[in-house]
């Protein structure tokens, strides 16, 4: 028997169209960040490859692998020093805009404070006991003098971020980027391309974003910045859990730079940087993405809701990138020719066993900020110290057995780890969400 027609009941909206829903999507806010964003990192990835290729060919495989590790060396230092300020400076300014002259004040206080004795320290120590250091002298200088100005960038733009000033940053981005182009460019018309002038231009950019960084921010504050040493401790403590999960993961990730410098020499560490430069153009998209969607995260109040938008960014990340990394795998030879040229060939068979791994962080990358707007739980900290402790033998024993191929693929299989161990603990944290959400889940 048919049931009677309820004539108060509301009409069932039609189904959307894909016409319809791709004007809703325009509409939304994200979704025209990202897409700025996305241009934005197209553009860098332009600029990226030309600087990449400039660096490359002026300097050659051997003397590329001393610049690559002076440039890890300026990385260590930033990550050691920033005490968890980039993740907590976006976590507090997105909560509330008002604490922004007090969180650029501490920023400053952090990178410099830090930065200026660390450097000082350093070198130092590389004084007293040279053959402890893969690079010495001026490089070693120049590269130490990157950790405070970098430092203070890092923190600085993740201010920028964290206010929505997603155009800013973008900005910034392109502009010091066709910078370092410029330097390279005149290095090279001028014919004064040594390793050292290459790193005093990376300073240079360094020092100029810092600078652009800073006349924004001012703008916000309006000319007046706080230090506040109780805000600081509050920040430093809620900052612990992601910066040991950042240093590890870089630890874990760009150890293979200096152990293939170490057993294999420059010429072999200049041919991995090359390839680890391609994955890192790779990996643009996903960290701008991963970037950009953790504030929005942060500032949905439901878990629900969070996961929602987790869900639906990463499963876009992940069939992007899959695709991106098969066809990067097919042109990779090619590419490597035209661009570097043939002594640079090499590096191809290295890049190939790179992508699974750079595919297993890009999906990482998105899907962990689920977790960081929780409050940064303690459970992938664990992960990646597990993960940094077996990547340093991990790179030693495949370095040595198969050479900068081996050296790529123990990147490879701690980037699957670190992914594997981020996936169960997102399924383990919604398996609690309401049963609603865990069918969607499902189903998706």
């Amino acid at each position: 028997m048919s049931q009677p027609l309820d004539i108060d009941a509301p009409p069932v909206a039609p189904p959307l169209s894909f016409a319809d829903r791709a004007r809703n999507a325009a509409k939304s806010d994200f979704v025209r960040q990202v897409a700025e964003t996305l241009g934005t990192r197209v553009l860098l990835i332009g600029v990226g490859v030309v600087t990449s290729v400039l660096a490359a060919r002026v300097l050659g495989p051997e003397a590329r692998g001393t610049f690559a590790v002076a440039m890890t060396i300026a990385g260590i230092g930033m990550q050691f020093g920033n005490f968890g300020l980039h993740a907590s400076n976006t976590y507090f300014v997105s909560e509330d805009g008002s604490r922004l002259a007090g969180l650029t004040g501490n920023s400053l206080l952090v990178s410099f404070g830090f930065g200026i004795p660390a450097t000082i320290l350093y070198w130092l120590l590389g004084q007293i006991f040279p053959s402890i250091l893969p690079v010495q002298g001026t490089v070693l200088l120049l590269a130490l003098l990157i950790v405070p100005f970098g430092l203070a960038s890092m923190l600085l733009q993740n201010l920028l971020l964290g206010i929505q000033e997603i155009r800013a940053y973008n900005g910034i981005e392109i502009a010091t980027k066709i910078l370092g182009v410029v330097l390279l460019a005149a290095l090279l018309i001028t014919k004064l391309v040594t390793i050292e002038t290459v790193v005093a231009a990376t300073l240079a950019v360094t020092v100029a974003t810092f600078g652009t960084v800073m006349y924004f921010l001012m703008r916000h504050t309006k000319g007046s910045l706080t230090c506040s040493m109780a805000v600081l401790k509050d920040h430093l403590r809620f900052g612990m859990k992601p910066y040991f999960s950042s240093l590890l993961f870089f630890l874990a990730m760009r150890v293979n730079v200096l152990v293939t410098q170490s057993i294999l020499g420059d010429k072999q560490a200049g041919l991995y940087a090359i390839a680890m430069s391609m994955a890192d153009l790779l990996m643009m998209l996903p960290t701008t993405v991963g970037t950009i969607v953790f504030p929005k995260l942060v500032a949905l109040k439901e878990r629900e809701e969070k996961w929602k938008l987790a869900r639906k960014t990463t499963r876009t990340i992940a069939l992007i990138m899959l695709a991106s990394c098969i066809a990067a795998g097919f042109l990779s030879e090619s590419l490597l020719h035209l661009l570097y040229g043939s002594e640079f060939v090499p590096a191809s068979p290295v890049f190939r066993a790179l992508l699974p791994g750079v595919f297993a962080i890009a999906v990482q990358a998105v899907s962990v900020q689920y977790l960081n707007s929780l409050g940064f739980p303690l459970a992938p900290v664990i992960g990646w110290a597990v993960c940094a402790v077996f990547s340093l033998p991990v790179a030693i024993v495949l370095t040595s057995r198969f050479g900068i191929v081996g050296s790529a693929l123990a990147y490879s299989s701690i980037a699957v780890l670190i992914a594997a161990i981020v996936g169960v603990l997102i399924v383990r944290d919604i398996s609690t969400l309401p049963s609603g959400d865990r069918i969607e889940q499902g189903r998706s």
